[in-house]
């Protein structure tokens, strides 16, 4: 006990100093989330108590698990942006002619809102857009499609856009741990005989390992908690549900149609699905010693 006591004297300057991060950490953070949990528990938000009803109501309508399975069909972006990052930051890391102009360029997407994106992508895919265009040029005019007014393709070219923004941070973070791979295990390969696609899957890939693991969680998070803009810009969950998400479907509850109570129940259950999710694929990572 008087150990304790002694420690806690000891310390008691840095508890005071760390406070003020830990009251506006609270205040950020640990409030909105207290309060989305009670708002999920009430009817509307502020109205009578109903307990998990708002839960239940959820669970029993169909656009809930559509809107989900958008945003789970959504993460097949991810292998996509990790491969292409990789093969793009190793291709800049040979600094080739003109390669800082190419590393400005790749990571300008990540710059534009993603407003400007969406209309910008809005124009590229429509019917008599320049995307239909090149393909009739080029010979291909039977994969000319209504990319956003058909419900076949519309998710698919909205995870292009997704794609497309996206990869210039991925290839940033990338080439940015590229750089620190002592040079030796390149003249190594090389010695051996190593081609380019070796020394990429054999020497450069897995030291990018932490790293790819962490551009992965970032994507993940953002395919669960940041696709709304995307979706909202280019297609409004259109045409018919064909891309209605996780995020879409909150908004539309919460200030179309006043139900409080439900969206914030949903975003419970996004907040922890996404959260139980990262720390089970963290934990699968230490266990690998990723991290």
């Amino acid at each position: 006990m008087r150990t304790q006591v002694g420690r806690l004297r000891r310390f008691r300057t840095a508890y005071l100093l760390v406070l003020p991060a830990c009251c506006f950490l609270a205040f950020t953070y640990a409030y909105p989330v207290t309060q989305l949990i009670v708002f999920s528990l009430h009817q509307r938000g502020r109205g009578e108590w109903v307990g998990l009803a708002n839960y239940r109501l959820l669970l029993l309508d169909p656009l809930f698990r559509v809107s989900l399975l958008h945003n789970v069909l959504l993460l097949g972006v991810v292998p996509i942006l990790v491969c292409l990052s990789v093969i793009v930051a190793a291709l800049l890391h040979e600094q080739f002619r003109g390669w800082k102009v190419y590393r400005i360029v790749v990571f300008l997407p990540i710059m534009l809102p993603v407003v400007v994106a969406g209309i910008a992508f809005g124009f590229i895919y429509e019917v008599h857009g320049p995307l239909n265009i090149t393909l009739q040029a080029l010979g291909l005019g039977r994969f000319a499609q209504n990319w956003l007014g058909d419900a076949r393709f519309a998710l698919s070219a909205v995870a292009g856009v997704v794609v497309w923004r996206q990869l210039g941070f991925g290839i940033v973070l990338i080439l940015a741990r590229i750089v620190q791979i002592p040079l030796e295990l390149y003249d190594s390969a090389g010695i051996d005989g190593a081609g380019w696609w070796q020394t990429l899957r054999l020497v450069t890939v897995p030291q990018l390992s932490t790293i790819i693991a962490f551009y992965v969680g970032v994507i993940v998070i953002e395919l669960f908690s940041w696709v709304f803009n995307y979706v909202y810009v280019l297609t409004k969950g259109g045409p018919g549900f064909s891309t209605y998400v996780s995020e879409l479907f909150i908004y539309d509850r919460a200030f179309g149609y006043d139900q409080m109570g439900i969206a914030s129940a949903f975003s419970v259950m996004v907040l922890v699905g996404v959260v139980t999710s990262m720390f089970f694929y963290f934990t699968w990572l230490r266990g690998r010693d990723v991290f």
